[in-house]
């Protein structure tokens, strides 16, 4: 009865700043525990270590919760900017619901995407700056929060200035990771020339205009390599590696991925692997490319089976590979 009568005169205007402070430090804290023993637990692991079928299943939400926080924060940017000009106490109550609310989601789409890092499906170094930059930015919520937290002491200047660094390390997570599922040219796929040039990045310059120069029956590298460049190079590229199997390159293809079989069987199509992926109907499991992403043709499908089943040659030597080539055995 005692603590009934408390409870009803129980007044927000009773509680102290202490009161409130104490428990936003230990939510920090607990934040702070909590991804911190994530990633020392998923560092390094893989499937292949031991990455149980639950932190398989609960990666996969990782797309699905990651645009919470970048929406809670786009908000409390928004509303910083309007309490900088207008000091509205609802304003400034808004926006620390928001900053608390971007730490939590912040905290479980950093974890749930250490659990989809740990499966070993997106290597490379696209995959990596996504992975930093989105431990970097849950980190810096909780930073920001604490800094809020000191807003009437000289830590709490930092709050502004952090502000704007988290907006900066959000745009760029945000930018890697629509590349390792849409590909690195995704933005700059349909932009004008004269940006894309800027935008993307150029090729180098051979050091010598001969090397450039190849047989003119060099099948893989203007039938083959195209075909994989189209369809494969976006999750199979120098940028994003899923299942640790790389197509940008002929000495790329022949190796084996994370499942380590054989991908291309010089003169066997029906033992490639590559080639049964390719033969299985969109809708399997196992379809390579999978269901929704563009496919080879029937007629490109059968080209790279009729290259397997004919050797599977590699592309013709250049002119001056060649002439190292000779030079070299002949010192031998």
């Amino acid at each position: 009865m005692t603590m009934a009568r408390s409870f009803l005169r129980f007044s927000p205007d009773s509680m102290t700043k202490q009161d409130f402070l104490i428990p936003c430090w230990l939510g920090l804290i607990c934040a702070s525990c909590v991804l911190g023993t994530t990633f020392l637990w998923t560092d390094g692991l893989s499937a292949e270590a031991g990455a149980t079928s639950w932190v398989q299943f609960l990666g996969r939400f990782h797309p699905l919760t990651l645009h919470l926080p970048i929406g809670l924060f786009s908000g409390l940017c928004l509303l910083e900017a309007v309490y900088f000009f207008k000091r509205n106490p609802g304003i400034r109550l808004a926006a620390d619901l928001l900053l608390s609310l971007t730490v939590l989601s912040a905290i479980v789409a950093a974890c749930l995407g250490l659990f989809l890092f740990a499966n070993g499906d997106y290597t490379g170094p696209t995959a990596d700056r996504h992975k930093w930059l989105g431990l970097g930015f849950a980190v810096g919520t909780i930073l920001l929060a604490a800094a809020q937290l000191q807003r009437d002491r000289a830590a709490g200047k930092a709050y502004l200035p952090l502000l704007v660094v988290l907006l900066a390390v959000m745009s760029l997570a945000g930018h890697f990771g629509g590349s390792l599922t849409h590909g690195s040219s995704y933005l700059t796929e349909y932009a004008p020339a004269w940006l894309k040039q800027h935008l993307e990045a150029q090729p180098e310059e051979p050091e010598q205009q001969a090397a450039a120069v190849v047989e003119e029956d060099d099948f893989y590298r203007h039938t083959i390599d195209p075909i994989l460049q189209q369809y494969c190079i976006k999750c199979h590229g120098p940028d994003k590696q899923k299942s640790d199997y790389r197509v940008d390159s002929y000495e790329y293809l022949l190796l084996a991925g994370k499942n380590e079989e054989t991908p291309i069987v010089p003169g066997e199509p029906h033992n490639s692997y590559l080639v049964q992926l390719l033969w299985l109907h969109e809708s399997h499991d196992m379809a390579m490319p999978p269901e929704g992403k563009p496919r080879p043709s029937a007629d490109e499908i059968l080209t790279i089976t009729h290259w397997v089943a004919n050797g599977a040659r590699g592309p013709a030597e250049s002119a001056v590979e060649k002439q190292a080539r000779e030079a070299h055995e002949q010192a031998q």
